[in-house]
């Protein structure tokens, strides 16, 4: 199972921040994608808003779009 931590939010706008994660270990698993999502509940879903930044292990950076500037949103990669 593939191990990967969320990075901070920052470059926060009235509609767009920047987040991303770091991949570290892939274990027996092939990473056909990795991004972040985000809604306004507590565990996004990648049925929810998503990124897709890029394939296999390592980090990468997620631009987080179309949010309004008065609602709460949870990001995970």
């Amino acid at each position: 199972m593939p191990f990967i931590t969320t990075n901070p939010i920052s470059n926060i706008t009235g509609t767009t921040a920047i987040s991303g994660g770091n991949i570290t270990d892939v274990g027996s698993s092939s990473v056909i994608s990795r991004g972040v999502c985000w809604s306004t509940g507590t565990i996004p879903m990648t049925a929810d808003n998503k990124t897709s930044d890029a394939i296999g292990a390592g980090s990468f950076i997620s631009s987080v779009t179309g949010l309004s500037g008065t609602t709460v949103y949870y990001v995970r990669a």
